[in-house]
């Protein structure tokens, strides 16, 4: 439950999770609009109670790492309340494959403060290979819609220009680190993929 205070009246508000059973969905009808709340700036909250998901929000910074020539991913977990994310916390969020080898703590290069870092090694090879993929599908599509292997040849080196344009590099690369970090959902705002 959280604790609203309005105009020196207390409401009770409970939060419901998507998914949740019949009796918990008629919580949903106890949350008052915006209009119940005053600006008096006098709201405050109590921590939440187990019917309220916890919820992590990261800065993440993508810098250019000049040995390796590509983009370096470093970021910092925050929790619901806006404190730091110990770095064992982080690490309930990081793939058990991936930490202590690519994700490693370090400082990050403008700012100088600890942050959590994909290490760049693989990731020229890993992009190659996942537009490769892009690529085989596209030309896996042209093959089950009928077209001639003529076709397909020519259109070839087209479908590879055009696999990913240079545009959805960012989506594709910010797929490429959800595997790393699963926990983090995007909200990519094109129809990618």
């Amino acid at each position: 439950h959280v604790h609203t205070h309005t105009h020196s009246n207390i409401r009770e508000v409970n939060h419901c999770e998507s998914g949740a059973t019949a009796e918990e969905s008629d919580c949903a009808k106890n949350i008052p609009s915006l209009e119940d709340f005053g600006d008096d700036g006098n709201s405050c909250k109590s921590p939440p109670s187990t019917c309220v998901n916890d919820s992590r929000s990261y800065d993440i910074s993508i810098t250019y790492d000049k040995f390796y020539r590509t983009p370096r991913i470093y970021f910092v977990g925050y929790d619901e309340f806006g404190g730091l994310l110990s770095f064992s916390q982080i690490s309930q969020d990081v793939s058990s494959d991936h930490l202590n080898k690519t994700v490693t703590l370090e400082p990050h290069p403008h700012t100088g403060l600890t942050h959590l870092s994909i290490h760049p090694c693989k990731h020229a090879h890993t992009m190659k290979r996942m537009l490769e993929l892009v690529h085989e599908q596209q030309l896996e599509n042209l093959r089950k819609s009928g077209h001639s292997p003529d076709d397909i040849e020519t259109a070839a080196a087209d479908a590879l220009r055009a696999a990913v344009p240079v545009h959805h590099y960012i989506f594709l690369f910010l797929k490429f680190i959800n595997v790393i970090i699963p926990t983090i959902e995007y909200d990519f705002t094109t129809n990618f993929l």
